[in-house]
Formats: C-alpha cells, structure tokens, sequence
C-alpha cells in the first residue's frame, strides 16, 4: 500500500481547490441569474459626475462617481454610480438594473464582464481538477521510458 505523499497530498489539494472554484463559478452565475430575473434592465445616460478626494496618509486620490439618469415610469430619476479613479464622459451609455419598488437605493450599473468571472471559475476550476487528478493517478509514470 502505498503512503501518503507529498505528490497525492498536492493532488488532493488540487482536487479541493478545483471543486471550490466551480461551486463558487455556480454560486456567481446563480447571482446574476436571480439579479436578471427579479430587477428590471434598462439603459441609463451618464450626465454628472460626484467628485471625491480622499487625503488619507498624505496621498491626494481623486474618485469620481458618474450621475446616471433612468426612466422610471416615465419619470426621469438620477442615481450615482459606484466610484472610480476614472471619469467617465457625460452623454455615455450604461446598462443598468433596478427594484421598481426602491429605484434609488437598488439601481445600480451592470458589469460588462459580468457573465466572464464564473467562465473564468469553471476554467480554473477544471484546470485544478484535472491537475490534481493527474498528481493522484501519477499520470508522469506512463510517458517513462522502460
């Protein structure tokens, strides 16, 4: 019987890791999924920006937070987006999501890349999967020569 290793201890590891990036990929997608089916999607015009400058440890960072105007009902409302250390340019397009019952406390700016970050999860999580299989099963002993 062979002994625990530092091979098969690196290949359960791997096994671990693998399987915590893939629930976690189903966990995000399962987010964005119940975030398109309960709010509403539109599209919102950035027409402000809120300046805010934060001169904590002698450094002078300046955020900015867009202004965006939706229409809720036919009614314009303006909401601030999230801050940034870029600008973004007035008149600029954004996708957008809200709850009909709090637009000001809900409505907030859809990531672009948002379906990318659980693809990127499900690859990296596949990749440690079948790293730590290969470390389990010893695939390095069959390419050996005898």
């Amino acid at each position: 019987m062979a002994g625990i290793t530092a091979s098969r201890i690196g290949g359960v590891c791997g096994l671990i890791i693998g399987l915590l990036f893939i629930a976690g990929g189903f966990w995000l997608r399962g987010l964005a999924q119940r975030e398109q089916a309960t709010l509403i999607e539109t599209t919102g015009t950035i027409v402000d920006a809120v300046t805010h400058a934060d001169r904590t440890d002698g450094n002078n960072t300046i955020s900015y937070a867009p202004v965006i105007e939706i229409l809720v009902n036919g009614d314009r409302t303006r909401f601030n987006g999230a801050y940034d250390t870029s600008r973004l340019s007035n008149g600029n397009v954004v996708v957008v999501r809200y709850d009909p019952k709090n637009v000001s406390a809900s409505a907030h700016v859809v990531d672009a890349f948002e379906g990318l970050l659980p693809l990127a999860m499900f690859g990296m999580g596949g990749f440690a999967i079948i790293t730590g299989l290969g470390e389990l099963i010893n695939v390095r002993r069959w390419f050996r020569r005898a």
